[in-house]
């Protein structure tokens, strides 16, 4: 059966329409020339994927997400590059003991203060009078810390400059300088291990 070219109408294959007798040539040639394009053109069909190209596709996406990853890694890190570490620095202060009216001398005192772990603390004090004939400095550290005393005439104490020193195995330390000339006594509170308040008393003698 064929549909007429003519009526539309489904006839029997022959020569002519059966429904309007208009002829068929016309549906005979194109039917013929399909059928040799089909021949000629056969349809390629796509060939079936192997099971290994979908696992070397899944490799290649990971290596790209891991290298994308490594990059926003080393970008985060040249913005934020590691914070270089930090030496505590001395605190420096200066006390100038006053003389009391009473005696003429300079009383004791009292001065606070606070050291960082592995940090160190300087108090600069004066001897004017010339009837002092000792002092004594006495560190009283927190609980836990290990501090040091140093005390250095008219320059600056270190750890390996220094005219007296006492290093115990805690925060409480005592030195007596005998016989000081007027000047300056440097007094370094240094932290051996840990850190926190301490109270220096000095405490100066006569006759």
């Amino acid at each position: 059966m064929v549909v007429c070219p003519q009526c539309g109408k489904t006839t029997p294959e022959g020569r002519f329409c059966e429904h309007c007798g208009a002829s068929l040539q016309s549906v005979h040639v194109a039917a013929v020339s399909s059928s040799e394009t089909q021949q000629a053109f056969p349809v390629q069909k796509a060939p079936p994927q192997k099971s290994g190209s979908a696992g070397r596709s899944l490799l290649i996406i990971g290596i790209i997400i891991i290298g994308v990853l490594a990059a926003l890694a080393i970008i985060g890190y040249l913005d934020n590059p590691s914070p270089s570490p930090v030496h505590p620095t001395p605190t420096y202060k200066t006390t100038v003991p006053t003389v009391s009216q009473s005696s003429g001398h300079t009383p004791s005192e009292v001065i606070p203060g606070y050291v960082a772990g592995g940090g160190s603390y300087r108090i600069t004090t004066y001897i004017r009078d010339p009837d002092t004939t000792a002092f004594t400095v006495r560190l009283v550290g927190p609980k836990g810390a290990d501090l040091d005393l140093y005390i250095k005439k008219d320059a600056e104490p270190t750890t390996g400059y220094y005219d007296y020193h006492s290093s115990g195995a805690d925060a409480n330390e005592q030195l007596k300088v005998p016989d000081p000339g007027l000047g300056s006594y440097n007094i370094l509170v240094q932290s051996v291990k840990g850190g926190g308040n301490f109270n220096l008393y000095i405490t100066y003698q006569y006759g």
